[in-house]
């Protein structure tokens, strides 16, 4: 099996793991209640504790994946994945919810890490960019179907048919991983950790800097805020030939058209990123792109204009997180991969644990809109900084001595 073949298998089996997780994402902000909660804020905890407990684990799953098979760290993540998804349909009651969110956290930590190495590999500077939009946006078909099957089957049917569903889809994807993942320890993985002990730079800190707002910003504040973004834009749920549309549906239908378009667009913008010389200004671009949209988002009341916002918002979100996840593989490298990989993975869950903790918090205590001007404000001051990076970089470049990381 050629190494490319490899890395979309690893995607689809990432993405049928990903389904319930999606689902959640879209269902319990707005039907919190039928799962046995008792305060909005237990949302907000839900949605974080699954990354949060990420923190202390990833260190823990890098570990392994040094020690033993790769093969085995995805069996546990697979049935993980099951048992967390199925929990969701028939499970009552914030403290069984948590425990859930919780394993769910640790499945993630191995799925996410073994994408990862596998990616890297199989790549090399030519396709790294490439490969590495082919596994994001192929994993992210898992949330197309879990978002939409949020939005609109939930609104149909029941939760538990959900899960049922998503949980049987797991079952059966068992059988493939033993076929797809190596029995061995990738030796190039063993190779290239050999020795590199000093691995963090300036130039490192930088990009975990970025990583750290990717989860803040895009699957944080964004990804959890959409439906409640959406439901004050709505009056009332809509019927279509019998079909209700509500707000659940709406945000499905919107998060689901980044899911949809990634798996073209992401190896493109890999494929784009490969053939440059120094991203830079593609970072500071993005940074005052998204920042923008933010504060939009904060004054825009209007359907119709909050959809383009929403469209553009997940074309430049695409560009970002495969822009961020290329930036760190090269630093991996040229370094300990998976060293650094562990730490782009907890950089990306620390943001995207404190996102919707603070935004469901900044939520019951102020406005949506207020939490929105902050988030824009944040990406402002770190486009700034990048900035007065890039041109201290520059000036180290033509300097006798270097006096930064390049």
């Amino acid at each position: 099996m050629s190494g490319r073949q490899r890395v979309r298998w690893i995607a689809i089996l990432t993405a049928i793991a990903l389904l319930g997780d999606s689902m959640i994402l879209i269902v319990l902000p707005l039907y919190w209640e039928e799962f046995g909660l008792t305060a909005i804020w237990q949302v907000g905890v839900l949605l974080s504790v699954n990354r949060l407990i990420r923190l202390p684990i990833n260190p823990l799953v890098g570990w392994f994946y040094r020690t033993y098979e790769r093969r085995t760290g995805f069996f546990i993540a697979m049935s993980l994945a099951l048992v967390t998804t199925l929990a969701y349909g028939y499970v009552q009651g914030f403290i069984w919810l948590l425990i859930a969110r919780i394993l769910w956290g640790v499945a993630w930590a191995f799925i996410r890490l073994g994408g990862y190495l596998t990616v890297l590999d199989h790549s090399n500077s030519r396709n790294r960019g490439e490969l590495i939009g082919l596994y994001n946006g192929l994993w992210g078909l898992g949330g197309l179907v879990g978002m939409l099957a949020g939005g609109i089957v939930v609104e149909q049917t029941s939760i538990a048919f959900v899960t049922t569903l998503f949980a049987g889809a797991a079952c059966f994807s068992l059988p493939t991983l033993f076929k797809v993942i190596p029995r061995s320890v990738s030796e190039q993985v063993r190779d290239k950790t050999d020795g590199k002990g000093d691995w963090f730079s300036i130039h490192t800190g930088s990009i975990l800097l970025l990583s750290f707002t990717t989860g803040l910003v895009i699957f944080g504040v964004f990804a959890t805020t959409l439906s409640p973004f959406v439901e004050r834009m709505i009056d009332d749920n809509w019927t279509w030939h019998g079909l209700v549309i509500g707000a659940a549906t709406v945000a499905g239908l919107i998060q689901a058209v980044r899911w949809a378009w990634d798996p073209f667009v992401a190896p493109m913008v890999g494929k784009r990123l490969d053939r440059m010389r120094t991203k830079g200004p593609v970072v500071f671009s993005m940074l005052l792109m998204i920042a923008s949209l933010f504060f939009i988002a904060g004054s825009v009341h209007d359907f119709v204009l909050a959809s383009v916002f929403l469209l553009v918002f997940q074309l430049i979100s695409t560009i970002f997180v495969t822009l961020t996840d290329s930036l760190a593989a090269e630093v991996a490298n040229q370094t300990d991969r998976v060293r650094m990989m562990t730490a782009h993975t907890i950089a990306i869950d620390l943001g995207a644990a404190l996102g919707p903790l603070i935004g469901f918090l900044v939520v019951a205590t102020v406005h949506l809109s207020f939490l929105y001007f902050m988030t824009s404000s944040w990406l402002l001051l770190l486009a700034i900084y990048w900035c007065w990076y890039e041109v201290r970089k520059k000036e180290s470049e033509y300097s006798p001595v270097k006096n930064i990381d390049a």
